[in-house]
């Protein structure tokens, strides 16, 4: 009820009912979106491991969950970041490290109610969700070498993603990576061995 003030709190609003699934939903990542008068968009990993999407024009009342992202035999990671005015970045790890398909690190965006690659491509709209991790932009692919993958933040840099990850050559082997979308494709900077 005041802001900096972390100890007063309004009234708590559930924004359920999601599912009765046993494993319910994990990691909600809400994002504002001033570009969009305020609009609030909630994703989350839900039933069958999909990210889902809720969107509120008040953080009060609530849209219809919708399924954003399919998962299909995987159970992805994602992170996301808001651009400050109408986009949010969307870095996904396809499955765990040590799981099949846990080698590649991926990129969407969302904008006007669509989803994006980062070249401007469109994939689908809203009403034509899920698209599938297949039609995002691979931003590291581990397949080849064997090199498991794992995202661990994505930013916005005046419109530009930019993501964080770690790549596993082995298991006392970790490598923390930097990628920058540009003109010419995603750029990947190794920043540090651990």
């Amino acid at each position: 009820t005041n802001p900096e003030d972390v100890t007063l709190w309004g009234e708590e609003k559930d924004a359920g009912p999601y599912t009765n699934e046993t494993r319910g939903h994990t990691g909600p990542r809400p994002v504002l979106l001033p570009g969009e008068d305020n609009r609030i968009l909630l994703f989350w990993r839900g039933p069958g491991y999909d990210t889902w999407l809720r969107t509120s024009a008040d953080g009060w009342n609530w849209d219809a969950p919708e399924p954003f992202m399919a998962a299909g035999e995987s159970s992805p990671y994602f992170q996301v970041a808001g651009d400050g005015d109408a986009s949010v970045h969307i870095a996904v790890s396809p499955a765990h490290p040590r799981a099949e398909g846990g080698d590649r690190i991926l990129y969407a965006r969302y904008y006007d109610n669509a989803a994006w690659r980062a070249d401007g491509t469109r994939i689908r709209g809203t009403y034509e969700l899920p698209f599938t991790m297949d039609e995002c932009d691979v931003v590291y692919d581990g397949s080849a070498d064997g090199v498991s993958a794992w995202v661990w933040d994505v930013a916005d840099d005046e419109g530009i993603p930019v993501i964080v990850y770690v790549t596993f050559p082995s298991l006392d082997d970790h490598r923390y990576w930097y990628a920058r979308w540009t003109p010419g494709g995603w750029e990947r900077h190794e920043m540090t061995a651990a």
